[in-house]
């Protein structure tokens, strides 16, 4: 974990508590979510957090809410909330299909979709034929697929759980382009030294949130209003922490 990083979740975790925090529920809430660093991953001494981790703890801490994390695949993540197994998932990008079973909080974090090709490819994303001639994915259960098919993309059946998995198949040649998240991939890369064995075209931007199940909000009139007004507070806080903008894409 970086220094600045750190210092940013010290700050969330060290907020106080308002006066009237609201306290909608009795038990924990469940949100489920994935290992997808610096959004949330394990850190050496085996604690999970991070960026979205940090912003959704803080802004349920200053409400009075307990919390249970479960880290599982990203399609699980999804499966549990559509089954009353979770009252929530994240961090997630907005589409149809979960808005039919689940509401978005107000955006926790950011991300930029990119292109990914092998260095050495001689496909350009932004030619008119590279639709029809590319094999193209993103990972299981990742909005950036949806995106992909209703593009018209020509998109692989396989597709793997994360995103290193994802480079895994680029590199080797099963794939001729992916689609990811731009700052989790490029921190991949930097880990395992790859960053001159591939190249990236931006793509587009899109918001993350939570999606709180709409069971749990029926359950729990004022809760999403009450928790978005938090995430606002706490990201205007995390915002002020020196050196907080190299962080956001």
């Amino acid at each position: 974990m970086g220094p600045i990083l750190g210092i940013i979740l010290l700050l969330l975790a060290l907020a106080p508590l308002p006066a009237s925090a609201f306290r909608p529920v009795r038990g924990p809430i469940v949100l489920a979510t994935h290992d997808l660093a610096p959004y949330g991953s394990y850190d050496e001494f085996g604690r999970f957090n991070g960026l979205a981790v940090g912003v959704v703890r803080a802004a349920l801490r200053r409400m009075g809410v307990d919390c249970v994390i479960r880290v599982v695949p990203w399609k699980r993540a999804q499966e549990l909330v559509r089954h009353d197994q979770a009252d929530g998932f994240f961090a997630a990008a907005p589409n149809r299909e979960r808005d039919a079973y689940a509401l978005f909080s107000e955006p926790i974090a950011e991300q930029e979709y990119a292109w990914y090709l092998r260095a050495d490819s001689p496909l350009d994303p932004r030619s008119p034929d590279f639709r029809d001639k590319a094999l193209v994915s993103s990972f299981l259960g990742a909005n950036m697929n949806l995106v992909l098919v209703r593009s018209g993309y020509h998109v692989a059946r396989a597709q793997p759980e994360n995103t290193r998995d994802l480079l895994k198949m680029l590199e080797a040649g099963r794939l001729d382009a992916v689609m990811a998240n731009r700052l989790v991939m490029d921190r991949i890369l930097r880990d395992m030294g790859q960053e001159d064995r591939v190249r990236a075209s931006p793509f587009t931007h899109t918001p993350l949130g939570v999606y709180f199940s709409k069971d749990f909000i029926a359950r729990n009139p004022g809760f999403l209003k009450e928790f978005n007004a938090r995430v606002r507070e706490v990201r205007g806080a995390e915002s002020a922490a020196p050196g907080a903008g190299q962080f956001r894409r």
